[in-house]
């Protein structure tokens, strides 16, 4: 079988035309393991911290909860309970509050309150880097 020009110019296109369409076609993103261990999760704990209270000075009472995989509602993530009692006032505090941490992929990606079933029987070890978080100028 004999190519005129002008088919060969139709087959060359058609061959061009499919190694573009085939090398635009976008790769699919790397899968991330959901349930995959924080190694720095105290320090990320520090940082969400500091988002939800306004007087990071003088914590008292810190403690967290090594990440352990827990259930939430289908699905199995690691978590950390942290407790720690926050300034309501110069001399006043607001008195303990319970967080849980949730990550996914070894990041935390939420850290509501905790509900009394999620970190009632929590044993915590003390916290002292909460302790001395202090994002003001005078601490």
């Amino acid at each position: 079988m004999r190519l005129t020009k002008t088919g060969a110019l139709r087959h060359c296109a058609g061959i061009v035309l499919a190694a573009a369409l085939v090398s635009c076609a976008a790769p699919e993103p790397p899968k991330v393991n959901p349930n995959l261990y924080p190694t720095d999760y105290r320090k990320q704990i520090l940082e969400a911290v500091s988002r939800v209270i306004d007087d990071t000075s003088n914590i008292r009472d810190a403690g967290v909860t090594d990440p352990a995989l827990m259930k939430f509602d289908l699905t199995e993530r690691f978590a950390s309970c942290v407790r720690f009692n926050p300034k309501k006032s110069r001399n006043e505090y607001l008195g303990i509050q319970v967080r849980i941490a949730i990550f996914y992929g070894g990041q935390l990606s939420q850290f509501p309150p905790a509900a009394a079933e999620q970190c009632g029987h929590a044993v915590y070890r003390p916290f002292p880097e909460l302790e001395k978080l202090c994002l003001r100028e005078r601490c």
